[in-house]
């Protein structure tokens, strides 16, 4: 867990889509900022950009992969990097 960060990921299917949603709160006392991404086998890195994350402030960013049946049933990571700090985070999700 990223400490004063709360931290809410869902995956949901529209159509062929898996839906990869990402929901931060900053709880710290300053702006903050991170870079995420979402790694799936066979495909392009997916990054969203969490910038002046302003304190008490909540943001959602959504990675989108199109053909969701190709990859059902495999592994697929998403994580964030600080880019003003040294905090990591990841998390490996099955597809649904």
């Amino acid at each position: 867990a990223l400490r004063d960060i709360d931290l809410e990921t869902y995956t949901y299917r529209a159509g062929d889509r898996l839906i990869v949603r990402q929901t931060l709160t900053n709880r710290t006392p300053s702006p903050v900022h991170f870079q995420g991404y979402l790694l799936a086998p066979g495909r392009p890195r997916i990054e969203r950009t969490f910038a002046n994350f302003e304190p008490g402030s909540s943001i959602t960013k959504d990675f989108i992969l199109e053909n969701a049946d190709q990859l059902s049933g495999r592994n697929i990571r998403i994580g964030l990097k600080e880019t003003q700090g040294s905090r990591v985070w990841n998390r490996v999700l099955t597809v649904p």
